[in-house]
C-alpha cells in the first residue's frame, strides 16, 4: 500500500480554525449573534484575514514545480509557494500585532510551527526545499518579530518560549541553508534577548532560550560547509558588521544591523562571519557587561567550533575572524584572572578548539597562548612568571605584573635585609587547575610542540617557547618543594602574618624571593601539590605523543613520515646561531657599562655579528653604515632583550647612538596608520629613559617618521566624513561615556556629536611639520600620566585636552576629531608595554601587531607532519622534565593506576631515547626507578620487609627489570651505576634469586679436581652469606641470646671497673683472634652469626621477605647480570663492567669520621633510641664508622695507601636520588660491605665468562679489581677468597687468550706474596686452581715470568695443607714428566723448578718428600739438554764479540747454575732427620751420579767441585756433627709425644674421664736403639756413595787436573774417611747410654765398612797408575795417613802390587757394581726407617711398647 501524506492545505486550514477560535474567544476580536434590528460591529481585520484562508488555499496559482514542464501546479499535497505566503500572512499579522493577548499569539506561534515542520517535512520528500526558503524566512522573521499584548506573566514565558521554538524548527532544519542571512541574523537576536533576560524571564525560560542558540549554532557550523562551498569568493571587505553603531539592543545590549545583510536567498558566508564576530564580542571581558552574557558567548562559540571543525579554517575571512576577534576574546578571558572558574574552563576549551580548527594557522594563538597564558598557570601567580631564564634574568619578577593585579606600590615589600622582596598574587587554585588541565590536553595533541618549536626556537627573531615552558614545568612538576613549603607554613602558621615580616627561604628551590600576599596557609600546598602532579602530567603528555608515535611506526601501523632532514639539519644551525645571540644578549643585559652604541659595537664585532674586513694596510677598514644597521638588527631582532637596555642606548647623545636612533625609528611603517597607535608600537618596543633630554631625542625622531610617512593625503577627494562615535574607540578598551554636567556643559560626548572626521586614512596631511608631531607627541604623554596615574584626582577632560593642544600645529589648531580620537585612546587603554599589561590587557593593535609579526616569510606556517623531523630535538628538550614529573606522579601515588601511570611515564621516555639512541634519559629512568624502589636508597634494616609490603616498590622493580633488560644497549655510565647499587643492596638483603646467588657465589667447575669428588669447601664464607644460605633455601630467623648472669648493685660496680664492659657475645665471636690452621699463625675468625638486618624476627616479617623474594624471583634479574649481558652492545657492556669494579672500589674506600675527625659519629634513632653510625654507602652500601674498609677486605693501610686510586665520578642525580642515613650496627656495617666487594668481584667474573669473545671489555675492570684486592691483602677475609677464586677460574677457562695470559701470570705473583698464614688457608683453592690452569693451558704458557710464577706457588704449598701439598706435588710431577708442556722445564725455569721440589723434599710427609726426591731425578735428566739449549744460543750469536762470548760461556757454567744447586739440594735431604728421606736421598743421588750425561758434561774441575763443596762436607757432617743423630733422636720423641697426647684425648672421649699415657725408660731407650741403627745405616751408604763417586770419574778428573791440584782432591778424600772412621770408634754420649749387642754390633759394622772402602779406592788407584812410587810425594802422604785406621794397608798394596791380576779385579769389581750397596756387608735385613712419617697415625704406638717402627 503507498503511502499518501497528509496535504499542508489541511494542515493550515486545521490551524486557521484554531486560531480564528481563539481570536473568538477574546472579546476584543469576537462578536455576539444578535436578530435585532441594531446593526452589527464590523469583524476585526485579523479575524477577515484568517477567515480568508479558505480562499487562498482552495484557489491556489499557477506555479511551476521544478521537476516538471507542465506550468500547471498538479501536487496537491503542497501548496504554491506565492499561496503559501499568502495563506500565511494572517498567521504573521497576529504574531505582530501588539493587540493580540499572549494566549492568541501563542496559539498563532504553535500554528506556525507545526504548519513549518509539516511544510518542511512535505518539500524534503518533494526536493522543494528551495522553492519554500521564502516562506520559511517569512516564519522566522515573523517569529523574531512577534509583538503582543504582555498582561500574563506566566502566558508571556509560554509565547517567548514558542517563539523559541518556531527559530529553531527552521534554523536547525535542512532548510537553514536556504534562508536568508537577515533572517537567521535577526532570530538570533530574538533568541537572544530572551536569553539576557530583559522581560525578568525565568530561569527556565532562559535555558529555553540558551537551548535554542546553542541549536541554531550547532545548524549553522553542520551546514557550514554547505554555506561556504557556495560563497567562497566573498572577501573580508564584503562582509559587513553584525552591530549597529551607537545604538543599544535588547540582546545584552547589542542592537543588530541586519538590514545589511541579504534578505532573501540562500545563507552566505556573511552570516557566519557575523555570527563569530558577536559571539566574540559576547565572550570578550571587554565588551561584555555580564559573566552569564560571557559563560553563553563561549558556550556558543565551543558549539559553533565543535559542529563546524576545520570547515571554518577553509575560508580566508572566517579564518581571520577566529583569528583575530576570537583569538583576542578568548585571550582576555584567560588573562582576566577574577573570572569565576566556569568561564576560564569553557575558554580553555574554546581556546583548544580554536588551535585544532585553525591548525597550522592557528601559530600565532598558541604562541601566545605558550608565552603569554600559560606560563602564569605553571607559576600559580598572577604577576610572576614561572621559574624560566630569558635573556639576563627571570621573566616577571620587576615587569611582568598583570594589569589586573595589585598596584605597582604593593608589588614589592622590604625584606628584613633590606632588599626588595617581589609580592606574588596567587591564583585561585582552582582556576589554576582548570589551566594546568587543558595545557596538558592541548600537548597531548601530535605535533603540536614540533610545530612550535620549530617556528619559535629555530626563529632567530622571536623568543624560545618550547625549552622555557618544558623547563617551567619541569620545575613545577617537583612536589617535594611543596612538602618544605608546607613544613615552613605550618611552622608561621602560630603568629599572625605580617607582610614586612615576610621573607623566602634562601635555600628552597620554590619561588625564591617571593612573598604570597595569602598569607601562610598551608592548605595551598596541598592544591600546589595537585598542581604539581597537573605539570607533571602535561610533559608525560608531550613525551606519550612521541612515543605512541614511535611505537605504532615500530609495529607497522602506521607509515614513516617523510622526514625533510634539510630542514633539521637548517634548524639546528639555527639554533646554534641563535645561542650566540642570546649570549651577547644576556652579556648585554647584564651590564651596565654597556650604555652606549660605541660600547655594544665592539661587543657584536667580537662575536661575528659585525663583519669586519682588512684594509690594504693591513688595518681593519670600518664601514659605519654597515656597523649601525648591525646594531639596529641586534636591537630589534634579538629576543629577551631589556627594553630598559634599549631605551638607555637610544636616549644617548653621541653621533653614533644619534644615528642608531634614526635607523632604528627608520625599521617601523606609521603610513596610514593613527597618530596614538603608532606611537604605542613605537614605545612597544623599548622603555623610555628617565631623562628628559634622552626622552627628548628619542620622541623627536618618532615625530620626524611619522611626518615623513603621513604629511599627505593620497586620495583626498575621496575622503569622506562620519560621525565618531564612542564606539570607534573601543577597539583598545572598555566603553568610556561622557555625558553632561550639571550646569548642562558639553562634556565628551557632546563635544563628539559635531565632530567630522575622515573615514579613510584620517591622520594623513593633519600635521603640517615634525615639529607638529613632536609637540603632540609630548602632549600624548602627558595626557597618558594624567589619565593612568592614581595620584592626580582631577582627570583631564576631552576638552581640557583639546584647550591645551591649540596652536601646536605650526600655529594652527588640529581638527577636533583628531584630537577627540587620541584622547578616547589614550583614555581607554594606557601606553604601557604589553609585559606590564599582561595577557588581560591585551588590545586590538598588540594582537594584530602579534599575528603580523607570526606571519611565515615564505609560504604558510608548518604543518604538524612536516615538523615531526624536530620530534628527536624536542624530546632533547624535554626529557628530564618527563623524568622528574613521572618521578613526581610516583612519589605521590596512592593507588595502582597512578603507580601505573608513572611508570608508563618512565617507558614512554625510554622508548623514545632507544628510539633516538639517546643514553642519558634511560640512565635517569633507571636511576628514578631504583630509587622508587626503596631497596638502593635508606637503611638496611628492615628494608627487605618495608619492600615486601610496598606494592608501589615492587612495581617500580618489575618496571625497572623491563627497562634494564630492554634498554641495556643504551645505557651509559650514570644508568648502569644506579642499576648495579640496586643489584648490590638486593645482594646484601639476600633478595636476589637463590639460582643467580649459587652460580655467583660457587667455585664453578674449575676449581674441582677430576680425580676427587670432594668439593673445596670454604673456611671464610658463612654459611648466612645468600650464596650458601640459598642452597638450603631457608629463612634466617631472629636468634634469641642467652641473657648472660649479671652482678647487681656495689659489686657489680667493682667488677665493671676492674675486667672493664661486658661485650657482646657476637661481636667477640667476629672480632677474636686465636691460634689458627698451620704453625702458631693467628688469622680471624669468621662470624657465622647472620647480620641483624637479615633475621626476621615475626612471622609477619617473614611473610615479607618470601614476596619480596617472590618479586624479584619475577624479575628475571639474572638475564641482566648472565644472558643480556652476552648481546649488550660494547660500550653498553664497559659501561656496566666499571659500574661494578667502580662499585666495590667506592666501597673499599669508604672513609669514615674517626679517621676524618678523630671523633665517634652516632645519631640517635628517634623510634629505636639507640646508637647508630652515619652511613654513607655511597648509594649501595654502609660505610664502617671504626674501622677502613681496607682491614675488612684485608688490605693494610700501608699498602692501601700505595695502591693506585681512582676518583669516584660525579652522577647528576635529576632531583631524584639522594644519599641516604640510617641506623646499623657496625657488624652489620662489616658484613654488608664484605657481601657486596665480594658480589662485584663474581659478577665481574661472570661477566667475563659470559663475553669471551670480546674479554678485552669486562676483563680490564676485574683485572683492577683483584689487584687492588690481592695486592695489599695482609689477613684472611672472604673478599680476598672470593678475588682469589675469580682469578683461578679466569686463569683455568680463558688462560689461552692473550688478552689476558699475561695479567693472570702476573696475578698469581701476588698469591705468592700473600703471607704465609693467609696463604695457608687459601692453598687447597690456589693448588686446585693451578693444576687445572697447568693441565689445561701448559702448552701455551711459554713466559718466563709466567712459570716462575706457577713454580712460585707450588713452592709455597709445600708447606701448607695435606691436600695442597698431594695436588701441588702431583702438578710438579706432570710439569716433570712434560704431560702439561715441552717448554716448562727449561734453562731458565730451573732455579725455581729446584726450589719447587726441594720445598717438596722437606715436606712433613715422608711419602711425599720420597716423591718429590724422585722428581730431582727427573729433574737431572733434564740437565743435559740445557747444554744444548745455551750451544743453539751460542750458534746464534756467533757474530757477537769476543767479550759477549766470554760472557755467554760464563753464563753456561753447567756446574753453577744446574748441578752445584741440584748436588746441594741432594746434600739437604741427606740430612733429614727421617731415616727413609735420608736413604732415599742417597739413592737418587747416587743413580744421578751415576748417569751419563753427568760424566759427559761435568769436567774435572767440576768433579772436584762437587767432591770438595757436596760431596765430602757432607759425609764429614754425617761422621762429626753429633747434631745429626741428636735432631734425628729429639724429631723422633716428639712424634712418639704427639701420638701419645691424641691417644689420650680419644680414650677420654670414649670413656668419659680423661686418661694419659707416658713413655717409660725401656720404651726411650729402644726408641734410641732404634734411632742410632738408622744412623749408622745411612754413613755407611755416604761411604759407598763417596767411595763410589770418586771410583767412577777418578780418571776424568785425573786428567783434567794438574798433579798437586789432583794430590789435593786426593788427600781431601782420604781424610775424610779417616774422619768418618775415628767419629765411628768414638760414640756420641746418648749412644753409650745403649748397652746392647746390636748397638755394638752396628758399630762395628760401620767400623769394618770404612778400611775396606779405603782399601778398594787404594787399588784402583794403583791399578791405574795414579798411586805409584813415581808420584812419590802422593804416595808417602796417602800411605801416611791411611796407616792411621788401617795399619794393614802395606800389606794388602804389596800383595796386590805383587799380583797385578788381583788389583784388576779388585778395580773392576769396583766399577762395574752399579748398587748402592756394593762392597757393603751381608747383614741382618730391617726394615727402613718410619720415623716421623705421614703424621702422628703412622706411627705405631702399641699398649705396652709405644715406639715408631724403625728399621
Amino acid at each position: 500500500m503507498s503511502h499518501t501524506p497528509v496535504s499542508l492545505s489541511v494542515t493550515v486550514l486545521g490551524e486557521a480554525r484554531e486560531l480564528l477560535s481563539a481570536l473568538r474567544r477574546n472579546r476584543r476580536f469576537g462578536y455576539l449573534l444578535s436578530f435585532t434590528s441594531t446593526p452589527q460591529p464590523a469583524e476585526h481585520p485579523l479575524v477577515k484575514e484568517v477567515k480568508s484562508l479558505r480562499d487562498i488555499v482552495r484557489s491556489p496559482t499557477t506555479a511551476t514545480h521544478p521537476n516538471q514542464s507542465n506550468p500547471l501546479w498538479v501536487d496537491a499535497s503542497l501548496i504554491p509557494p506565492d499561496a503559501l505566503l499568502n495563506a500565511l500572512d494572517p498567521f504573521f499579522e497576529v504574531v505582530r500585532s501588539r493587540d493580540a493577548s499572549g494566549i492568541i499569539t501563542g496559539v498563532a506561534l504553535k500554528s506556525l510551527d507545526r504548519i513549518a515542520k509539516h511544510l518542511i517535512a512535505l518539500a524534503r520528500r518533494k526536493d522543494m526545499l528551495p522553492q519554500y526558503a521564502s516562506a520559511l524566512s517569512a516564519i522566522i522573521d515573523a517569529a523574531a518579530s512577534c509583538r503582543f499584548d504582555a498582561t500574563d506573566p506566566a502566558s508571556d514565558e509560554v509565547v517567548l518560549s514558542r517563539i523559541t521554538r518556531v527559530i529553531t524548527t527552521v534554523t536547525c532544519s535542512e532548510a537553514l541553508p536556504l534562508v536568508a542571512d537577515a533572517s537567521i541574523l535577526r532570530s538570533v537576536e530574538a533568541c537572544m534577548g530572551i536569553a539576557s533576560g530583559r522581560r525578568r524571564a525565568s530561569i527556565l525560560l532562559k535555558s529555553t532560550a540558551d537551548a535554542g542558540l546553542v541549536n541554531i549554532c550547532t545548524a549553522i557550523g553542520q551546514e557550514a560547509h554547505t554555506i561556504i562551498s557556495q560563497h567562497k569568493n566573498i572577501g573580508q571587505s564584503d562582509i559587513p558588521s553584525i552591530f549597529a553603531h551607537g545604538v543599544s539592543g535588547p540582546a545584552f545590549g547589542y542592537a543588530f544591523d541586519s538590514d545589511s545583510f541579504q534578505q532573501h536567498g540562500p545563507a552566505s558566508v556573511s552570516l557566519i562571519a557575523a555570527l563569530i564576530e558577536l559571539l566574540s564580542r559576547m565572550a570578550d571581558p571587554f565588551y561584555a557587561q555580564s559573566p552569564a552574557e560571557r559563560m553563553l558567548g563561549l558556550e556558543l562559540i565551543s558549539t559553533l567550533l565543535g559542529s563546524a571543525g576545520t570547515t571554518l579554517n577553509s575560508h580566508p575571512a572566517l579564518k581571520d575572524m577566529l583569528l583575530k576577534d576570537c583569538s583576542r576574546g578568548i585571550l582576555r578571558t584567560l588573562g582576566n584572572y577574577k573570572s569565576e572558574p566556569d568561564i576560564i574552563a569553557s575558554a580553555f576549551a574554546i581556546a583548544t578548539q580554536l588551535v585544532h580548527v585553525l591548525e597550522e594557522n592557528g601559530a600565532p594563538l598558541l604562541f601566545a597562548l605558550l608565552d603569554r597564558v600559560f606560563p602564569y598557570y605553571i607559576s600559580g601567580y598572577e604577576n610572576v612568571l614561572p621559574y624560566t631564564m630569558a635573556v639576563g634574568k627571570p621573566r616577571g619578577m620587576d615587569e611582568q605584573a598583570n594589569a589586573n593585579s595589585a598596584p605597582s606600590s604593593s608589588q614589592s615589600a622590604m625584606g628584613s635585609n633590606g632588599s626588595m622582596t617581589q609580592v606574588a598574587i596567587e591564583l585561585d587554585p582552582v582556576i589554576r587547575e582548570i589551566g594546568l588541565e587543558s595545557l596538558a590536553a592541548l600537548l597531548s595533541t601530535p605535533g603540536l610542540l614540533c610545530v612550535m618549536y620549530r617556528i619559535a626556537d629555530c626563529e632567530m627573531k622571536r623568543t624560545d617557547l618550547v625549552r622555557p615552558l618544558l623547563q617551567a614545568l619541569g620545575h613545577a612538576a617537583k612536589t617535594n618543594r611543596f612538602r618544605r613549603r608546607s613544613k615552613r607554613l605550618r611552622a608561621s602558621s602560630s603568629g599572625t602574618h605580617r607582610l614586612s615580616d615576610a621573607k623566602a627561604d634562601p635555600e628552597s628551590d620554590d619561588d625564591d624571593g617571593l612573598i604570597s600576599v595569602n598569607g601562610g596557609n598551608p592548605e595551598s600546598s596541598r592544591f600546589g601539590r595537585a598542581c604539581a602532579l597537573l605539570c607533571a602530567e602535561s610533559v608525560l603528555a608531550i613525551i606519550d605523543t612521541i612515543s605512541d608515535r614511535l611505537k605504532l611506526e615500530t609495529a607497522g601501523l602506521s607509515s614513516r613520515p617523510v622526514m625533510d632532514h634539510d630542514v633539521q639539519n637548517i634548524g639546528r644551525n639555527v639554533r646554534k646561531e641563535k645561542k650566540r645571540l642570546l649570549k651577547v644578549g644576556e652579556q648585554f643585559n647584564a651590564s651596565e657599562k654597556i650604555n652606549k652604541a660605541g660600547k655594544l659595537r665592539p661587543i657584536l664585532r667580537e662575536h661575528g655579528f659585525i663583519s669586519v674586513k682588512p684594509a690594504s694596510d693591513g688595518t681593519v677598514s670600518e664601514d659605519l653604515d654597515v656597523d649601525v644597521k648591525a646594531i639596529v638588527r641586534f636591537l630589534r631582532d634579538t629576543p629577551g632583550l631589556s627594553k630598559e637596555r634599549i631605551g638607555v642606548i637610544l636616549g644617548e647623545p653621541d653621533d653614533l647612538s644619534r644615528r642608531v636612533l634614526a635607523e632604528y625609528t627608520a625599521t617601523f611603517e606609521f603610513a596610514g596608520r593613527s597618530f596614538t597607535e603608532s606611537l604605542r608600537v613605537f614605545l612597544e618596543s623599548f622603555r623610555l629613559p628617565g631623562e628628559a633630554q634622552k626622552i627628548g631625542r628619542i620622541v623627536q625622531s618618532f615625530a620626524d617618521r611619522y611626518y615623513s610617512q603621513n604629511q599627505n593625503d593620497p586620495n583626498p577627494a575621496k575622503s569622506q566624513s562620519r560621525v565618531p562615535t564612542v564606539e570607534n574607540s573601543r577597539a583598545n578598551g572598555s566603553q568610556h561615556v561622557a555625558e553632561t554636567d550639571e550646569n548642562g556643559t558639553a562634556t565628551e560626548k557632546g563635544l563628539l556629536e559635531d565632530i567630522q572626521m575622515p573615514e579613510k586614512h584620517p591622520s594623513m596631511g593633519v600635521l603640517k611639520s615634525a615639529d607638529a608631531a613632536y609637540v603632540l607627541s609630548y602632549s600624548v604623554v602627558m595626557l597618558n600620566t594624567d589619565q593612568h596615574n592614581d595620584s592626580i584626582r582631577n582627570k583631564m577632560t576631552l576638552e581640557d585636552f583639546v584647550r591645551n593642544c591649540r596652536g601646536i600645529n605650526d600655529g594652527t589648531d588640529f581638527p577636533k576629531w583628531f584630537l577627540a580620537e587620541i584622547y578616547n585612546s589614550i583614555a581607554e587603554v594606557e601606553i604601557r608595554m604589553s609585559d606590564e599589561a599582561g595577557i588581560g590587557g591585551l588590545t586590538d593593535l598588540l594582537w594584530d601587531e602579534h599575528i603580523k609579526r607570526m606571519e611565515p616569510e615564505v609560504s604558510g606556517f608548518p604543518t604538524a607532519k612536516s615538523s615531526l623531523v624536530f620530534e628527536e630535538d624536542l624530546f632533547l628538550l624535554a626529557w628530564e622534565a618527563a623524568v622528574v614529573s613521572a618521578n613526581s606522579i610516583l612519589n605521590e601515588a596512592g593507588d595502582a593506576n597512578s603507580v601505573q601511570k608513572a611508570l608508563e611515564g618512565f617507558l614512554s621516555v625510554t622508548r623514545c631515547a632507544t628510539s633516538f639512541r639517546i643514553g642519558r634519559p634511560t640512565d635517569a629512568v633507571i636511576a628514578s626507578l631504583c630509587t622508587a624502589t626503596t631497596v638502593r636508597d635508606g637503611p638496611l634494616h628492615g628494608a627487605a620487609v618495608r619492600f615486601g609490603t610496598d606494592i608501589k616498590a615492587q612495581m617500580a622493580s618489575v618496571a625497572l627489570s623491563g627497562v634494564s633488560r630492554q634498554c641495556g644497549d643504551w645505557l651509559q655510565a650514570d644508568g648502569w651505576q644506579s642499576l648495579v647499587s640496586y643489584l648490590l643492596r638486593l645482594h646484601a638483603l639476600s633478595l636476589l634469586p637463590a639460582d643467580l646467588e649459587q652460580r655467583l657465589g660457587g667455585y664453578g667447575p674449575e676449581l674441582v679436581m677430576s680425580s676427587d669428588e670432594d668439593q673445596i669447601q670454604s673456611v671464610f664464607i658463612p654459611s648466612w652469606w645468600p650464596s650458601q644460605a640459598s642452597k638450603t633455601g631457608q629463612v634466617i630467623e631472629e636468634e634469641k641470646p642467652k641473657r648472660p648472669l649479671r652482678a647487681n648493685g656495689f659489686f657489680a660496680a667493682i667488677l665493671a671497673a676492674s675486667i672493664g664492659p661486658e661485650l657482646d657475645s657476637e661481636d667477640e665471636d667476629y672480632d677474636h683472634e686465636e691460634d689458627g690452621i698451620g704453625h702458631g699463625h693467628s688469622w680471624r675468625k669468621v662470624s657465622h652469626v647472620a647480620p641483624s638486618y637479615m633475621r626476621m624476627k615475626t612471622r609477619e616479617e617473614t611473610e615479607a621477605l618470601d614476596l619480596a623474594r617472590k618479586c624479584i624471583a619475577s624479575c628475571r634479574i639474572e638475564d641482566v647480570m648472565i644472558k643480556d649481558a652476552k648481546v649488550l652492545q660494547s660500550s653498553a657492556l664497559e659501561c656496566l663492567s666499571q659500574a661494578i669494579a667502580r662499585s666495590a672500589i667506592k666501597v673499599m674506600n669508604a672513609k669514615t669520621d674517626d679517621e676524618s675527625s678523630g671523633m665517634e659519629a652516632t645519631v640517635v634513632d628517634s623510634g629505636a633510641q639507640q646508637n647508630a653510625s652515619t652511613l654513607d654507602w655511597g648509594e649501595f652500601a654502609p660505610a664502617s664508622p671504626k674501622h677502613d674498609s681496607s682491614i675488612i677486605a684485608g688490605v693494610s693501610s700501608k699498602q692501601f695507601s700505595r695502591a693506585t686510586a681512582e676518583s669516584d665520578a660525579d652522577y647528576p642525580s635529576f632531583g631524584l636520588s639522594q644519599s641516604w642515613e640510617g641506623t646499623l650496627r657496625e657488624r652489620d656495617e662489616k658484613k654488608a660491605r664484605e657481601l657486596v666487594i665480594a658480589f662485584c668481584v663474581d659478577a665481574l667474573c661472570e661477566l667475563t665468562f659470559q663475553n669471551r669473545d670480546r674479554l678485552h671489555i669486562p676483563w680490564p675492570a676485574l683485572h683492577s679489581l683483584l689487584i687492588r684486592i690481592i695486592a695489599p691483602a695482609t689477613h684472611p677475609s672472604p673478599i680476598l677468597e672470593r678475588a682469589v677464586v675469580a682469578l683461578l677460574r679466569i686463569g683455568v677457562r680463558l688462560l689461552h687468550r692473550q688478552e689476558l695470559r699475561d695479567d693472570v701470570l702476573r696475578g698469581l705473583n701476588l698469591l705468592v706474596r700473600l703471607p704465609s698464614e693467609t696463604a695457608e688457608i687459601l692453598s687447597p683453592l690456589i693448588a686446585v686452581g693451578v693444576h687445572n690452569m697447568i693441565e689445561a693451558h701448559g702448552s701455551i704458557i711459554r713466559s718466563t715470568s709466567g712459570w716462575h710464577a706457577i713454580l712460585s706457588i707450588l713452592e709455597s704449598t709445600a708447606n701448607y695443607q695435606s691436600k695442597a701439598r698431594e695436588i701441588g706435588l702431583e702438578t710438579l710431577t706432570g710439569i716433570l714428566r712434560g704431560q702439561y708442556s715441552t717448554e716448562a722445564v727449561s734453562s731458565e725455569s730451573f732455579a725455581p723448578l729446584l726450589d719447587a721440589v726441594l720445598a717438596y723434599t722437606s715436606s712433613t710427609s715422608v711419602d711425599i718428600a720420597i716423591r718429590a726426591l724422585d722428581l730431582l731425578h727427573l729433574l737431572a735428566q733434564r740437565i743435559p739438554g740445557f747444554n744444548e739449549e745455551s750451544a743453539e744460543d751460542n750458534g746464534s750469536l756467533h757474530s757477537a764479540t769476543d767479550e759477549e762470548a766470554k760472557m755467554i760461556r760464563r753464563e753456561d757454567n753447567m756446574w753453577c747454575e744446574y748441578w752445584s744447586p741440584l748436588f746441594l739440594g741432594f746434600a739437604a735431604s741427606v740430612r733429614d732427620s727421617r731415616g727413609k728421606v735420608r736413604n732415599h736421598a742417597l739413592s737418587v743421588l747416587e743413580r744421578v751420579l751415576a748417569l751419563g750425561g753427568s760424566a759427559k758434561f761435568l769436567t774435572a774441575s767440576e768433579w772436584s767441585q762437587a767432591l770438595t763443596t757436596v760431596i765430602l762436607p757432607l759425609m764429614t757432617q754425617l761422621f762429626m756433627s753429633h747434631g745429626f743423630l741428636v735432631a734425628t733422636i729429639e724429631a723422633e720423641r716428639a712424634a712418639q709425644k704427639k701420638l701419645l697426647a691424641e691417644k689420650s684425648a680419644a680414650a677420654s672421649v670414649r670413656r668419659s674421664r680423661p686418661r694419659s699415657f707416658a713413655v717409660s725408660a725401656e720404651h726411650d731407650e729402644q726408641l734410641l736403639r732404634s734411632v742410632v741403627a738408622a744412623c749408622n745405616r745411612t754413613r755407611m751408604r755416604a761411604i759407598v756413595l763417596t767411595s763410589k763417586t770418586f771410583l767412577q770419574h777418578h780418571s776424568t778428573i785425573a786428567n783434567g787436573l794438574t798433579e798437586d791440584s789432583f794430590t789435593k782432591l786426593w788427600m781431601e778424600v782420604l781424610e775424610v774417611f779417616r774422619v768418618a772412621f775415628e767419629s765411628s770408634s768414638s760414640p756420641s754420649r746418648e749412644v753409650n747410654v745403649i748397652k746392647s749387642e746390636s748397638r755394638i754390633s752396628d758399630l762395628d759394622e760401620v767400623l769394618e765398612h770404612i778400611p775396606e772402602n779405603v782399601k778398594n779406592i787404594l787399588l784402583v788407584m794403583c791399578d791405574c797408575g795414579l798411586l805409584s812410587k813415581d808420584h812419590e810425594l802422593r804416595w808417602n802422604a796417602t800411605f801416611t795417613m791411611v796407616r792411621e785406621f788401617v795399619p794393614e794397608i802395606d800389606e794388602i798394596v804389596s800383595a796386590a802390587t805383587q799380583n797385578p791380576l788381583t788389583i784388576m779385579k779388585q778395580s773392576n769389581s769396583s766399577k762395574e757394581n752399579g748398587h748402592l750397596d756394593a762392597g757393603l756387608p751381608k747383614q741382618r735385613e730391617e726394615p727402613e726407617d718410619t720415623i716421623n712419617q705421614e703424621g702422628p697415625e703412622n706411627t705405631a704406638v702399641g699398649s705396652q711398647v709405644p715406639v715408631a717402627s724403625t728399621s
